[in-house]
């Protein structure tokens, strides 16, 4: 089991023997200690010193959008798009049998500006979100529980509690803080009353996408649309051919050898 590390990324649960407690900061109700209200006011003035990258794509734009899913969508809920051309092509390369996407391409019409929050607003989202959430939502959001024949084990619930009370201590500066964010993103995929409340706070703040923390580096902009029904319209849905994902993968060989 790897130790929990600041390096690069959040390295699965617990530093071992940890005796800092989050409950200085943090009651179970999720109401603030002295001290949280502290902590927090700190994470607050690093996020407003944070660049906002947050920006709008017009529906006068023109731009055409995909996502690989199912062929009986509808066009209602949140969902996974993408407009870059390489970022299109990755996921063209992910689909089908043994992919993390489905079989069909699906391309959708910009019926309404999209409001894309990214740096700051993000972050500031988030932080509503995690000032106003219990203690053990917070933990189970930011790392699941370990399931075993139905029950999870005092041992893995102690390294969660640890990794989490980690995480929150170690949010005093612009990286840590961020890191916090992308690791809070990561349980957005699993739905939830916590993520619920995230884009709640973030339709709120104006703002109808996100950027998908879970895919940005792999592909450029990956976006969660917040209510498809009120920005997109399925224009053509079509079942990926060979020739399409052939096409790919000499894309991708292409453009690897040039980077």
């Amino acid at each position: 089991m790897k130790n929990f590390t600041y390096s690069d990324e959040l390295c699965h649960y617990g530093v071992l023997g940890m005796k800092w407690g989050i409950r200085r900061y943090q009651r179970r109700d999720g109401s603030l200690t002295k001290k949280g209200k502290e902590h927090f006011k700190q994470m607050r003035n690093i996020s407003k010193s944070m660049k906002d990258d947050s920006y709008t794509i017009s529906s006068k734009s023109g731009i055409t959008f995909q996502r690989i899913g199912d062929k009986n969508e509808t066009d209602t809920g949140r969902t996974y798009v993408s407009y870059k051309k390489g970022d299109n092509i990755k996921y063209i390369d992910m689909s089908g049998e043994g992919g993390i996407q489905g079989r069909y391409k699906i391309s959708l019409k910009q019926i309404s500006d999209l409001k894309i929050a990214s740096g700051r607003a993000a972050v500031e989202a988030f932080l509503d979100t995690w000032e106003n959430t219990k203690y053990e939502d917070m933990v189970n959001h930011i790392f699941s529980p370990d399931i075993v024949k139905g029950k999870e084990t005092a041992y893995s619930k102690k390294k969660r509690v640890e990794a989490f009370d980690a995480l929150v201590k170690a949010s005093v500066d612009e990286k840590t803080l961020n890191m916090a964010y992308k690791q809070f993103s990561k349980g957005l995929m699993n739905g939830g009353e916590v993520t619920e409340k995230y884009f709640k706070n973030l339709s709120d703040k104006g703002y109808n996408a996100v950027i998908d923390e879970n895919d940005k580096g792999w592909v450029e902009n990956p976006l969660i649309v917040l209510d498809r029904s009120k920005t997109m319209k399925t224009k053509n849905v079509s079942e990926l051919t060979q020739r399409e994902k052939d096409e790919a993968i000499k894309w991708l060989y292409k453009h690897s050898r040039n980077s």
